[in-house]
């Protein structure tokens, strides 16, 4: 799981507990300039192929860094209902995939 702080500025994720081992990261800081669109996980949407660092189980945990063609995605999610993606511009990654709780607020409150 992760917990998010928004600000006018910025949002950072915290990764929570093991997830902390499992993605080899505990923050991440996105730049609210950054984020091209925000929306709840479509199920078909899964992370790219290559991961370095990272962990997958297949419909348990997709938890690291993901590259794809022209890609580099941060996943930790265990594949919840409440899954955040974030498609990122002028940033480090691509895109953001993230469990949180309540994702219709932060749909909203980024909206």
């Amino acid at each position: 799981m992760n917990t998010l702080n928004i600000t006018d500025e910025t949002v950072e994720i915290e990764v929570e507990s093991l997830d902390k081992f499992w993605s080899f990261k505990g923050k991440l800081t996105i730049p609210r300039k950054s984020i091209k669109s925000v929306y709840l996980r479509p199920k078909e949407l899964k992370p790219p192929w290559l991961r370095a660092p990272g962990t997958y189980l297949p419909k348990v945990i997709a938890a690291g860094i993901y590259y794809g063609s022209d890609r580099k995605e941060f996943w930790n999610t265990h594949f919840r209902e409440d899954c955040l993606v974030f498609d990122l511009i002028d940033f480090d990654y691509t895109r953001v995939v993230v469990d949180v709780n309540g994702v219709q607020g932060v749909i909203d409150k980024l909206s």
